[in-house]
C-alpha cells in the first residue's frame, strides 16, 4: 500500500495558520507592539519634520534662544523614539519567545508520538536542527517581520509626505 503525500500548502495557508495558531492568541502584545512601531514612525517623521526648518532657521536668521529650545526639542522626540523602540523590542521578544516555545513543545510531541522506524532512520541531529530552525523562521516572520514591516511602512510613508508638502 503506499501513501499519497498531502499537496503542498500555499503561502497564504501558512501564514494564516501561524496567525491562527500563534499570535492570535498574543493579539494584545502584539498590538502593543504595532502601536509602538507606529509611533516610532510617526516620531522619526515628527524628527525630521523639526530639524529641516531648525537647520534652515539657524542659518538664515537665528532667533533668540533657538540654539537651547531646538537641540531640546530634537532630544525629547529622540527620547521618546527610543522609550517605543524599548517597548516594542520588549513585547516583539516575549511574543516570539512564546511562539518557539509552543512550536517546540508541538513539535517535540509529534516527534514523541510518531513511528519508531522512522525515528530510527534518520540522523538525531536532524530532528533537533529541523525543531530549532523551524520554530525560530516562524518567530521571526510572524513578530520582527510584522511589526518591523510595519515601522518601515510608516517611516517611508512619513518621510514622502514630509518631502512633498515642506
Amino acid at each position: 500500500m503506499t501513501e499519497t503525500a498531502a499537496p503542498p500548502a500555499t503561502s497564504r495557508t501558512l501564514a494564516l495558520r501561524v496567525w491562527r495558531d500563534y499570535l492570535q492568541p498574543r493579539w494584545k502584545g502584539l498590538t502593543v507592539s504595532v502601536i509602538s512601531a507606529a509611533a516610532v514612525a510617526g516620531l522619526t517623521t515628527w524628527l525630521f519634520n523639526v530639524i529641516r526648518p531648525a537647520v534652515d532657521d539657524l542659518v538664515t536668521h537665528p532667533k533668540p534662544g533657538a540654539l537651547v529650545t531646538i537641540p531640546l526639542t530634537i532630544a525629547v522626540i529622540a527620547l521618546a523614539r527610543g522609550g517605543f523602540q524599548v517597548v516594542q523590542a520588549t513585547f516583539i521578544n516575549r511574543i516570539g519567545n512564546g511562539i518557539v516555545g509552543d512550536v517546540q513543545v508541538q513539535l517535540f510531541g509529534n516527534l514523541v508520538r510518531s513511528d519508531l522506524a522512522r525515528l530510527r532512520g534518520a540522523h538525531s541531529g536532524s530532528y533537533v536542527s529541523s525543531v530549532l530552525y523551524d520554530a525560530g523562521l516562524i518567530r521571526e516572520a510572524a513578530t520582527s517581520g510584522v511589526v518591523n514591516y510595519t515601522r518601515e511602512f510608516l517611516t517611508v510613508v512619513g518621510a514622502l509626505g514630509t518631502m512633498f508638502v515642506l
